[in-house]
């Protein structure tokens, strides 16, 4: 059945109306080229659905496009390390030092675990640079603050440059990407392994893996944290490939803050 222009034209403004469509409606011309009866009316209500939905469809593109973008950039890779608290080991012999906490945050996929947190001395530090620069090639390294030969433990300006200094070296190291593969790196900042453990574990002579010794060392760390009795603790973490029994250069958690009432004494770096 025919249908008269005007009705034609009444009913699609009326459409447009439901629809909220802002297009204005067709001229006369336009409805005889497209309505020629219910069957073309019908075609052209469907027409400008599937433009509504079209539509719809890049909006909702559009919109998952930036989320994604702000998603991503919300979980931007990002490594935090912390070089902190220093403190005194061995304080009344000859033979006391200083060391400095680890503490590490981060999101990058290149670490098994997300948080740590260790204790190390500044000649293992020494030691960590040696072996990055063995694998670096032509990758220039920081370098680590000057070595005194008579460090005095006591000497509070003294300890803070060092501490910075060796918290700036971390900081470069971890922002540079080849370094991140050194399974050396990772070891030496989320396991108290000394070096020479460190050394052997890379190297397939240990019972234990990399991955294995990070993750006993983060389970140990979680379980002192979660217990008062640090000792009862210390004693079960101690079987831990991270936390070896009997190992002369693994710094022990029995630490004494230092105090400026305490003689002064030097270091053996």
């Amino acid at each position: 059945m025919q249908l008269n222009v005007n009705v034609k034209g009444a009913v699609w403004e009326k459409l447009l109306k439901e629809l909220d469509y802002k297009r204005g409606p067709p001229t006369g011309l336009q409805l005889k080229a497209m309505l020629t009866g219910s069957a073309g009316l019908l075609l052209a209500i469907a027409c400008h659905w599937l433009n509504i939905k079209l539509e719809a469809c890049r909006c909702y593109a559009d919109s998952s496009t930036e989320n994604k973008m702000m998603k991503d950039q919300e979980e931007e890779e990002f490594i935090t390390v912390r070089v902190q608290d220093p403190r005194i080991q061995d304080q009344n012999s000859w033979a006391a030092y200083v060391d400095y906490k680890i503490f590490l945050y981060t999101n990058s996929k290149a670490f098994t675990v997300k948080t740590s947190c260790v204790r190390r001395r500044y000649r293992e530090f020494v030691w960590l640079r040696r072996q990055l620069q063995k694998n670096a090639g032509l990758v220039p390294l920081p370098e680590l603050p000057g070595k005194k030969p008579f460090f005095q433990v006591n000497d509070i300006e003294s300890i803070e440059r060092r501490r910075q200094g060796l918290q700036q070296f971390l900081e470069k190291v971890l922002h540079t990407t080849v370094f991140l593969s050194d399974s050396q790196l990772h070891l030496f900042l989320q396991t108290q392994l000394p070096p020479a453990q460190i050394e052997a574990c890379v190297q397939g002579r240990t019972p234990f893996s990399v991955n294995k010794a990070i993750l006993d060392n983060a389970m140990c760390r979680k379980s002192i944290l979660l217990r008062e009795d640090a000792e009862a603790v210390g004693y079960e973490c101690g079987s831990s490939p991270s936390h070896p029994n009997q190992v002369n250069d693994v710094e022990t958690s029995d630490e004494t803050p230092a105090t400026q009432e305490e003689p002064a004494t030097s270091e053996r770096i």
